[in-house]
């Protein structure tokens, strides 16, 4: 176990210091998936460097539709009416935000809706 942690290890850094130079080549300050991306090509040899690249590209898909869909759910809670929260810390947070949104929309009577609700809950 210790040798194949060592390899991981050992490659990781390989790509890392790539994608550092990378990056500096550049001029760039943040690094990017398109560096590491290459990075993987230069270091990896031929048909595993073609996996590791289709793997990681999957990755980062299916970690940006969680992300998007995750801050869908929660717009949809907040603008919902009936939050689906058991904790009560989440419901006096959401009645905060909803007031905020009211407020901020010029819709007085919903602030004070909001803030009335909110005190009834703590």
């Amino acid at each position: 176990m210790s040798i194949l942690n060592s390899f991981i290890a050992d490659i990781f850094e390989k790509i890392a210091v790539e994608t550092a130079s990378l990056a500096r080549y550049n001029k760039k300050p943040t690094v990017t998936s398109r560096e590491i991306q290459t990075a993987v090509r230069l270091i990896l040899p031929g048909e595993l460097a073609k996996h590791a690249v289709s793997e990681g590209t999957k990755a980062v898909t299916k970690f940006t539709s969680a992300k998007a869909l995750s801050s869908h759910l929660i717009s949809q809670m907040v603008l919902s009416q009936t939050p689906p929260f058991t904790n009560i810390l989440s419901k006096r947070v959401l009645c905060l935000v909803k007031a905020k949104i009211s407020a901020s929309s010029g819709c007085r009577s919903g602030k004070e809706e909001f803030g009335q609700t909110c005190d009834r809950i703590i």
